[in-house]
């Protein structure tokens, strides 16, 4: 059963990858890329050289950002790049508002930014591009920077990573427990105790797309980056 999971799970790996590398080949970016997989809720993310380009659809939009660059100029970029094409965009506790009046954002998000290891929601008008311009996130230059905290019940977690990695790769030093949930806002996946790993609908974390975590635990745990000897980023859980 196991081995027939795999063998399709990487038939869908192999699928949505050819269809990433179609759609970024035919948009315009600085080389050299790295094309991610396509997004699970309708938009794409690419690691150009040192910028990362999200593709958002009309409505709202779970994101998140491997661009390493002080919070607050990180949300000017992003503000800037959707102009008056921007509705408003969120965190799980503050938000930020596109004033058409005044023409420019604002609201309580303004005054912490955006972070790597948060899921934000962007909700525009129109299909839209945005492109954020810095250096790419990593162990190597800030270990500490890239290290997500989750807390008993619903956590907004980031995907600091420009590459996709499966779900159960990912979390595989993850002290996961009965109960504990990962979803966009389209697909979810949650921990089998029996099985021990990740069944569901989820089976790859794609950059640039935003994550919640359910902890179904009463303790406070975190994860953090580490690179394996092929160079993928994998979450491990801090002692």
């Amino acid at each position: 059963m196991k081995m027939k999971t795999k063998l399709l799970t990487i038939a869908m790996t192999a699928a949505l990858m050819l269809t990433a590398m179609m759609k970024i080949q035919a948009q315009s970016f600085d080389a050299p890329c790295l094309p991610s997989m396509h997004g699970l809720d309708g938009h794409q993310s690419a690691f150009c050289g040192s910028s990362q380009t999200i593709e958002l659809s009309a409505g709202w939009n779970w994101i998140s950002t491997y661009i390493e660059l002080d919070p607050i100029e990180l949300l000017e970029m992003l503000e800037a790049e959707l102009g008056d094409n921007g509705i408003q965009i969120k965190s799980s506790v503050k938000v930020t508002a596109w004033d058409e009046d005044e023409e420019e954002w604002s609201g309580g998000l303004q005054s912490v930014g955006l972070t790597n290891d948060k899921t934000y929601m962007v909700e525009v008008q129109l299909p839209a591009n945005t492109t954020m311009t810095v250096s790419l996130v990593g162990p190597a230059s800030t270990p500490e920077g890239c290290a997500i905290e989750i807390n008993p019940g619903w956590n907004w977690i980031g995907f600091p990573s420009a590459v996709p990695i499966e779900v159960n790769e990912a979390l595989s030093d993850f002290d996961a427990v009965a109960g504990d949930e990962l979803k966009t806002r389209t697909q979810a996946t949650a921990w089998d105790e029996d099985e021990e790993e990740w069944s569901g609908r989820l089976n790859i974390l794609i950059p640039g797309q935003g994550y919640m975590y359910y902890s179904n635990s009463t303790d406070v745990k975190t994860l953090v980056f580490s690179t394996t000897a092929g160079g993928k980023f994998l979450w491990k859980q801090k002692e």
